[in-house]
């Protein structure tokens, strides 16, 4: 399977968030607390850059260890068939 980066970042976003965007939880923590969505909302821009900077070979090892770590939850998933793709 081949894996773009955003294909790739969808994936962790369904895995972090059980399938709502980044976006959508960052507003749903806005609207708790302010403050926390501040941070939230810091979070995911840091983490979205970080993401963008690894090497793609290293984003498929990630997620493979990921989905060898959460194999519960990625079953649960939406996604679960892409995620299996990426642990074969």
């Amino acid at each position: 399977m081949t894996l773009s980066r955003e294909h790739a970042w969808q994936l962790l976003q369904d895995l972090l968030f059980y399938g709502e965007s980044a976006e959508t939880w960052v507003q749903d923590v806005w609207t708790q607390n302010e403050g926390l969505g501040e941070s939230a909302a810091a979070l995911i821009e840091i983490t979205q850059r970080l993401w963008e900077q690894v090497p793609e070979s290293q984003l498929r090892s990630l997620l493979r260890e990921l989905a060898a770590s959460h194999p519960d939850r990625i079953a649960e998933l939406e996604s679960a068939s892409d995620w299996q793709a990426i642990a074969d």
